[in-house]
């Protein structure tokens, strides 16, 4: 799995940040975030069966979705907002964002707000 960038991220210059899985058995339905050795957050998601391996469909680094700006925040925010509101195995209150995907924001906020300063 050397060419598979979610078990392999440091042979495509990356340290995983974070990660959420939501997956129940036998499936996977994973978000996860990384810092490239150049600064560069990324994230991407991945879910299926267990027949094809997570994060198989990105081969490079630039098939990744780049955090740069703001925007690119923000739309990591609404993705994460709306694929991961709660957890199956331990539902939150109506209303109530699921933990795990909260910490998960606030790691890459605070990245790019370390790699971004002033922003």
């Amino acid at each position: 799995m050397e060419n598979n960038i979610c078990y392999s991220p440091e042979a495509f210059g990356l340290t995983e940040l974070a990660e959420v899985d939501i997956g129940e058995e036998y499936t996977f339905d994973t978000v996860i975030a990384w810092q490239h050795t150049d600064g560069s957050i990324y994230w991407a998601h991945s879910s299926g069966c267990s027949c094809p391996a997570p994060f198989e469909e990105y081969g490079s680094v630039d098939a990744l979705n780049k955090i740069a700006t703001q925007a690119d925040l923000d739309i990591f925010y609404n993705f994460m907002q709306a694929h991961y509101p709660y957890d199956w195995r331990a539902p939150a209150l109506p209303g109530a964002w699921y933990a795990n995907s909260l910490a998960m924001y606030n790691t890459i906020e605070t990245a790019y707000r370390a790699t971004n300063k002033g922003a």
